[in-house]
């Protein structure tokens, strides 16, 4: 599918948010506030914050992640590429070594319920299945939110291990 193959209507989307750099909230909600700065997406509900260890093995700081649930009326591809702009100007570095600590990170998760498998973009998220930081997120916002192709987060998450992954009560 192109950009041109949406038609401009609202959609639900689900953003995933992580930061393991720098004051890891506030660059979440930076990352948001710049994200809804424009017209054409607004957040509808945020989850819990999670803290969580990094993934692949080398030595960082743990993560924080969110899952927001937003509106939008941009294409996934212009999505992807206001993503990609919000990112760099909140310091995350184009070339850097897979699996290494960034300010920010975005994803999106769950684009209404199309499934996009092209180079640039992979909607639902290609890894959301086996990630606990992004199932327990999204189960906060919607407790039975299913994934197209995959099937409902409550189920899905029962064969993730959760006890790396913790809810932050007090922000």
């Amino acid at each position: 599918m192109k950009p041109t193959d949406y038609n401009m209507k609202k959609t639900f989307v689900y953003l995933g948010f992580g930061s393991n750099l720098g004051n890891r909230v506030e660059n979440i909600k930076q990352a948001i506030q710049m994200l809804i700065e424009e017209d054409k997406l607004m957040l509808t509900c945020l989850s819990s914050f999670y803290h969580n260890p990094p993934l692949g093995g080398l030595t960082q700081p743990h993560f924080i992640n969110a899952v927001g649930l937003f509106v939008t009326n941009f294409s996934p591809f212009e999505l992807l590429e206001r993503i990609h702009l919000i990112e760099s100007k909140l310091g995350r570095r184009k070339v850097r070594k897979h699996w290494a600590a960034r300010p920010i990170d975005i994803d999106i998760l769950i684009y209404g319920s199309i499934k996009i498998d092209c180079d640039d973009l992979v909607i639902p998220h290609k890894e959301i299945k086996n990630r606990s930081f992004v199932l327990l997120p999204l189960l906060d916002i919607k407790k039975d939110i299913t994934i197209p192709g995959l099937g409902k987060a409550s189920d899905l998450v029962k064969f993730l291990k959760l006890d790396d992954c913790k809810k932050i009560v007090n922000i």
